[in-house]
């Protein structure tokens, strides 16, 4: 993320193992996507970047439908999430 800071200027939730309202300044690793998916559903913004390296996740069956959601990677070429959830995934 630090290579994003300041320069997003829109509602940002940070994550590690739980969400967060502020930036933690460092990872802590254990992401947990199922905070991050249904904070997206519960949000329903127009539109939803997850900034994110590759953790492992598993779509569950009964997911809502999402919003509109962008993955970019960082630290890799693809990810788990975009892939499970079917979404366009963008590398900068």
């Amino acid at each position: 993320m630090a290579k994003y800071r300041g320069r997003i200027t829109q509602d940002v939730t940070y994550f590690n193992d739980t969400l967060l309202t502020k930036d933690p300044q460092k990872g802590c690793g254990g992401t947990n996507y199922t905070a991050v998916v249904d904070n997206i559903i519960k949000d329903k913004a127009k539109l939803s970047i997850v900034i994110t390296d590759d953790d492992g996740y598993q779509k569950p069956n009964n997911l809502s439908t999402l919003p509109e959601v962008i993955v970019v990677p960082v630290g890799t070429t693809h990810t788990v999430l975009a892939k499970e959830l079917q979404v366009t995934e963008i590398q900068i």
